[in-house]
């Protein structure tokens, strides 16, 4: 398999195992604090629609002040 390929086929456990969500939200975060949508978020990350809101959900649901670490957290635990 090529390493292109062997890329491409990181799994959910690994990227958990990563900084790649706290990454996301930390840009979401930026993001919202600068009065952009959900919707303008998705667009500009080229992400799935359906990540961003929940990662937008996880962020209302957090502490103003939480750490993106702890609103992982609270990502990790809704449905």
């Amino acid at each position: 398999m090529e390493q292109n390929e062997q890329a491409l086929k990181l799994s959910d456990a690994y990227l958990a195992k990563t900084d790649f969500p706290i990454v996301r939200i930390k840009l979401v975060c930026r993001k919202l604090q600068k009065g952009k949508t959900s919707e303008a978020i998705t667009s500009e990350l080229e992400e799935d629609a359906l990540l961003i809101d929940k990662i937008c959900t996880a962020i209302e649901k957090s502490d103003p002040e939480a750490a993106p670490e702890q609103i992982y957290k609270t990502f990790l635990t809704m449905e």
